[in-house]
């Protein structure tokens, strides 16, 4: 179980890239250090031959000023001194005898002599060519040697053993950083998958029981508002809004199975009765038109509840333009002031320069259709019907007012759904749909409906926000 679980911990994004920062830890790390090495060499080789260089000058100054003994007495007495960062001298005579220093023999590189031109070269020092104990190893050495005009040679040579003993040094504390932070690079991956991975097996479990049918659960959030949480957040709303199409879904469905049972019920009872007995060709003909225009009724139904399905999911196509709101205003008003003249109605138009929002003209002029219909369905004769288009700074407004009895605030939720229709409302013609649509209509615009008292009468409001220069109100 735990090699699963560590294999699983391995397969996350965090652990993979925190490889592959480790990885490129290594590689820099490892860049770093021959590049240091290198520096601190040529440093340290520069450091040695300039100091070898100098205490050169100084004994052939000596040479130049007080003769061979002088120079010899000076070699004698800087090799018995002790060995501060480790100088070695060699003397000879003409005939090539050891007269000073504290080098054994002269040192040979390929069996060829050691170059006398005043200048620092390497030359290979074996162990056996100093006097006393020595812990160095064999390797080269840097030396300088100089020709006298009677004969004698100087030799001077200085060990590197504490140069490479820093050398070591930095690159040990190097290597060890490195390892440092390929294990705190590796820690920190662990944790962060670890971490990670318990967020998506908490968002993930959440998820199953939602697929097995408990639309009430939601994504857990950490409160710290990270990433997870927005995402849990976005998640959120989709169930929310997933939760509200099923619980409409099963209400439409019962609605359905309801307000649609008697117009089929009537419809069927029609035609039982005209097979019942023998009727004349006029009592046919008058009960097709009754079934055509209940199948009209219920035609129209089912085209109401399909375009409010299409609009609230989205998948409606139209055509977002530039609308004058006062002008469709006008035009519906116009359309509908007919059939509240048979009423004895007034419909008055308040929009007296254009408005611009953009949406889709032939929806914007059903919705207001619908408002106006209800308008003029419940208001009395002499009722007054007021359409009103206005411009706010960050808003458009469009208001149907009537002077019918209104919609009691408390159900002014409820009359938004389909097949909504309160008790005073049950005795005319319709279906309960208009309301719905108009507000499917208005979210596709990503307008609000809103409800207030006319005193008498109801005032219906669809409000688009508009951004700065995206609405216009033209004088």
């Amino acid at each position: 179980m735990k090699l699963a679980k560590f294999r699983r911990l391995l397969r996350t994004t965090a652990v993979r890239t925190s490889l592959w920062y480790a990885f490129l830890n290594i590689l820099l790390a490892g860049t770093a250090l021959g590049v240091y090495h290198w520096a601190t060499s040529r440093y340290v080789d520069a450091q040695l031959s300039t100091g070898l260089y100098d205490e050169f000058v100084d004994l052939r100054d000596i040479a130049e000023k007080g003769g061979f003994q002088a120079l010899k007495r000076e070699v004698a007495s800087r090799s018995r001194a002790p060995r501060q960062g480790g100088r070695y001298y060699l003397l000879v005579d003409s005939s090539l005898r050891k007269v000073a220093g504290n080098l054994v023999r002269w040192p040979k590189e390929d069996d060829d002599q050691v170059a006398l031109d005043e200048t620092v070269h390497a030359a290979w020092i074996d162990d056996d060519m100093i006097s006393g104990a020595l812990d160095d190893e064999d390797e080269y050495w840097p030396v300088i040697g100089k020709r006298f005009n009677d004969g004698s040679i100087l030799l001077l040579s200085r060990s590197v053993a504490q140069a490479d003993e820093m050398q070591l040094f930095s690159i040990y504390a190097l290597s060890s950083l490195l390892v440092v932070i390929v294990v705190l690079a590796l820690t920190m991956g662990v944790f962060m998958g670890r971490t990670i991975l318990r967020r998506i097996d908490s968002i993930s479990a959440t998820a199953e029981t939602i697929v097995g049918g408990d639309l009430s659960r939601r994504m857990p959030l950490s409160g710290r508002s990270d990433e997870f949480d927005h995402l849990g957040e976005r998640l959120n709303r989709m169930l929310d809004r997933i939760e509200q199409l099923m619980q409409g879904m099963r209400e439409v469905t019962d609605n359905v199975a309801h307000d649609l049972r008697r117009p089929l019920t009537r419809l069927r009872n029609r035609f039982d009765m005209l097979l019942l007995e023998e009727r004349s060709p006029e009592e046919y003909r008058q009960a097709m038109e009754e079934a055509i225009h209940d199948t009209e009724d219920l035609m129209k139904t089912f085209n109401t509840m399909l375009q409010i399905a299409q609009t609230e999911a989205g998948t409606l196509r139209v055509k977002m333009e530039p609308v004058d709101l006062a002008g469709v205003a006008h035009q519906v008003a116009g359309f509908y002031r007919p059939v509240a003249e048979q009423r004895m109605q007034r419909v008055l138009v308040d929009a007296r320069r254009p408005v611009t929002v953009r949406g889709n003209r032939d929806l914007l002029s059903q919705a207001l259709g619908n408002l106006l219909d209800n308008a003029i369905k419940y208001s009395p004769q002499q009722g007054l019907i007021l359409v009103q288009v206005e411009h706010a700074a960050d808003s458009v407004r469009l208001s149907v007012s009537d002077t019918g009895p209104g919609i009691p605030a408390g159900e002014r939720e409820r009359v938004l759904q389909r097949f909504t229709r309160l008790d005073h409302a049950r005795s005319s013609p319709g279906n309960g749909l208009g309301l719905s649509l108009v507000n499917a209509i208005a979210r596709l615009h990503q307008a609000t409906i809103s409800f207030a008292d006319n005193a008498p009468g109801l005032i219906v409001t669809m409000t688009f926000a508009v951004s700065t220069g995206s609405g216009r109100a033209d004088a």
